[in-house]
């Protein structure tokens, strides 16, 4: 039986219908656990289900379940749901940098649970260009010590093999270093590699990966999980770093959630935590514009809002926008909310509350507040200061996750440049 549900989005459903869903909500937890959600995911109240902050494609036997992102609703002409997802999808593994397990979490794939996966095809052919693109300039290579008969000493002369050697041998046995592909790093690749064509729907693309697992040299035995875990890639190949980071991260994945369990079977497929994706792809982007326009950009920017006296520092209460945006001694706070708002909406006091502390916190007075999609809301909020007679103003404004990238740096750009921050931005103060 298959099931298709929106995010956020509450769906009645019948009891014969719950029966087939009830194992996979077993689930839930561990998931909330692996994403590090704030709410589980999964939730029941009577016969209405309702998939909180997730979009999914996961699969128990014969039923399968779908979860869409609430935010493919809006019309775009010619672009199917399909081309939508594949644009996010690609987007999400692009900017979640080095935390791709706070963003997906996998459980076991196989073939079967696949078919026609957007996100898995998706997924590796991501990885096989950003692959292909680092083998083509510089192949990894390490040290690796070598023994053999030289006509020349090299390295260390081995005297108990010199000694067994026959005597009119002119060689000599020596122990050196040599420059090797056969490493654990490539095996790592080539295991993703072939992990990848036994999963993807696309023949074409599982034909390319296994031939870029016969280009890549390695010994896979020589992989386990405390191997992959202790792996540290060297700054040399440091144009490896994405396929690497996504091949490690599956590997573990693989190793430690392959059989995750409910009462009547393993689950098979992965779970995106939405909400964590767009603070990721709101700060990639953010980073691109500050980069053009010359600003300091940092993500995560922690400060302390208020100090517990006489507690140590570990009782203080920290704030962390998502970005903050400097230029000289002026600041501009922006926090992304994947939530839905439409023109005319409020925007949830708590989200209020928030900027306003962190504006405190970080000596500014105006903070920006990023949806994804809609139409344009370019509302604005302002809230008094009684103590030094100023005013907060927190914006109000949206991007577009499905859109191109200059796109989007262009709906930042319209966003940042409603606030006075731009004025000294752009030098006018």
């Amino acid at each position: 039986m298959k099931f298709e549900f929106i995010e956020n989005e509450n769906k009645k459903i019948t009891t014969e219908q719950m029966t087939f869903l009830e194992d996979l909500i077993l689930i839930s937890d561990e998931i909330q656990k692996g994403l590090g959600l704030r709410v589980s995911p999964m939730q029941i109240s009577g016969n209405t289900v309702r998939f909180n902050g997730i979009a999914a494609n996961i699969r128990l036997n014969d039923t399968k379940l779908i979860v869409k992102p609430k935010v493919t609703g809006a019309d775009r002409p010619g672009m199917s749901l399909d081309g939508m997802m594949a644009t996010l999808y690609l987007r999400i593994l692009r900017t979640c940098k080095s935390h791709l397990n706070s963003v997906i979490y996998f459980t076991s794939m196989s073939a079967e649970s696949v078919t026609e996966n957007t996100f898995v095809d998706c997924m590796a052919q991501y990885y096989l260009d950003k692959l292909f693109a680092s083998v083509r300039k510089l192949p990894i290579a390490v040290y690796d010590q070598c023994e053999e008969k030289r006509s020349a000493i090299k390295g260390k002369i081995l005297i108990q093999k010199e000694l067994k050697s026959p005597i009119r041998d002119g060689r000599i046995w020596c122990r050196h270093k040599v420059m090797s592909c056969d490493n654990v790093y490539n095996a790592l690749l080539k295991w993703c590699c072939k992990y990848f064509a036994e999963n993807v729907s696309s023949r074409s693309l599982q034909y390319k990966l296994r031939q870029m697992a016969d280009t890549l040299k390695g010994d896979l035995e020589t992989l386990s999980a405390d191997a992959v875990r202790r792996m540290r890639l060297p700054r040399n190949f440091d144009a490896y770093r994405e396929p690497f980071s996504i091949a490690r991260e599956i590997y573990l994945y693989h190793d430690q959630n392959t059989k995750l369990r409910t009462g009547n079977g393993n689950v098979c497929g992965y779970v995106i935590n939405m909400e964590r994706a767009f603070e990721n792809i709101l700060c990639y982007y953010m980073e691109r514009f500050s980069v053009k326009k010359q600003l300091l950009h940092v993500a995560q920017a922690d400060r302390i809002l208020a100090k517990a006296d006489g507690r140590g520092a570990d009782k203080d209460i920290h704030i962390r926008p998502d970005d903050l945006l400097i230029k000289g001694e002026s600041k501009l706070v922006l926090d992304a909310k994947y939530k839905q708002m439409e023109k005319g909406d409020k925007p949830a006091r708590e989200d209020l509350y928030q900027m306003i502390a962190s504006c405190m916190a970080h000596g500014t007075y105006e903070a920006l507040l990023m949806y994804p999609c809609g139409e344009t809301c370019e509302d604005v909020w302002t809230v008094a200061n009684p103590v030094d007679e100023n005013y907060y103003k927190i914006y109000i404004d949206k991007i577009d996750i499905f859109a191109d990238d200059q796109t989007i740096i262009e709906q930042i750009s319209r966003a940042v440049y409603r606030s006075r921050f731009a004025e000294v931005m752009c030098g006018k103060i």
